[in-house]
């Protein structure tokens, strides 16, 4: 889906990061969503108080955790600004 190189050039055009955000805020209780949101999200500039926000609502997932920490992270690689958002 949002990794398949036919997608991207229309993922990021028609807001796909806006509607994943707003997706993850709206389903903040669905595990599944908030695990495939950061999978999208981790190779765009944005959403990460959204990403830390499915963190701390399900602290106890182990897949939600692992893909907000591999969005993190690519997120923060080599982006001062995008560091210290993550670090509040």
């Amino acid at each position: 889906m949002y990794n398949d190189s036919r997608n991207k050039g229309t993922i990021v055009p028609e807001d796909g990061i806006v509607v994943t955000i707003n997706a993850m805020r709206r389903h903040a209780g669905n595990a599944e969503v908030q695990q495939l949101g950061c999978r999208a999200l981790a190779p765009s500039a944005g959403g990460i108080t959204t990403i830390l926000n499915a963190m701390r609502i399900h602290d106890d997932n182990d897949h939600v955790f692992e893909r907000a920490c591999r969005a993190l992270v690519k997120l923060a690689y080599c982006n001062h600004g995008n560091q210290v958002a993550i670090d509040q």
